[in-house]
């Protein structure tokens, strides 16, 4: 199965193989929001559904997005020059994290799915918001999804964070598929990539 993209119903099915009696399941991907159809093709397979949207700040993300591509050797021009060249890797099928500031452009995105599924099904996020009291969030979406929120979520692990690495051996090492990694793995502790990342 390919790890990053999905596009067979029955491989994407497969996701929630482990599901036995769960009163709410889900998945994300942080491109959902950004194309057109896809508000519509979620709904006619699960229209019961419950969409939550997490914003951040337009610009935040931009620069985000930026690093995260830095970070994987796939970004090589200065963060000015690459919003110059936007339109020429949207003209040619870049995947969006590519596109700083088109995906930004949040309020046709967001409307999309107030249209299709209903504001009552829709829930939306700020970042910021969410960073300041990630807890309080936590919980809200649990009631919205009308799951139990009592309880306290460990928010102490940040998860895929960008920047450039500290040691760029190491973090390739670490991140890409290499067979002597397959073989050593079992003997190493668990390391998480966004650690050895600056900010």
């Amino acid at each position: 199965m390919n790890l990053y993209t999905i596009r067979d119903r029955a491989e994407y099915d497969l996701l929630f193989d482990g599901v036995r009696d769960e009163k709410a399941v889900g998945e994300s991907s942080v491109f959902y929001l950004y194309y057109p159809g896809t508000a519509k093709r979620m709904h006619e397979a699960y229209p019961g559904a419950r969409i939550i949207i997490m914003l951040r700040n337009p610009v935040d993300r931009a620069f985000s997005a930026y690093m995260h591509l830095v970070r994987d050797e796939r970004e090589h021009l200065p963060f000015r020059e690459s919003l110059a060249k936007e339109d020429e890797r949207i003209a040619g099928s870049f995947e969006p994290l590519w596109y700083y500031r088109a995906v930004g452009l949040y309020a046709s995105q967001v409307q999309r799915y107030f249209d299709v599924f209903g504001p009552d099904r829709v829930k939306v996020i700020i970042f910021e918001e969410f960073s300041r009291n990630p807890v309080a969030a936590v919980r809200e979406v649990c009631t919205f999804l009308g799951v139990s929120s009592d309880f306290t979520p460990d928010t102490s692990i940040r998860h895929n964070e960008s920047g450039v690495p500290k040691s760029r051996a190491i973090y390739n090492f670490i991140s890409k598929p290499h067979g002597i990694k397959e073989i050593v793995k079992p003997l190493l502790p668990r390391v998480s990539v966004s650690g050895l990342a600056t900010k």
